[in-house]
């Protein structure tokens, strides 16, 4: 991300970008999930899972 705005002219810190990802990651992941469950809704047998990672 920081190399991408460079490009742009943006000179930004990697700090900078960790305190967005901090930020803005949940919100980003909660629309996610959000659209993922409503079409798993739609079959019959769907599962929440969860790998040991």
């Amino acid at each position: 991300m920081e190399d991408l705005l460079a490009e742009r002219g943006i000179d930004i810190c990697h700090e900078t970008v960790r305190l967005w990802w901090n930020r803005f990651d949940p919100m980003f992941a909660g629309a996610i999930r959000g659209k993922w469950v409503q079409r798993m809704r739609s079959f019959t047998h769907w599962r929440w899972r969860l790998d040991e990672v």
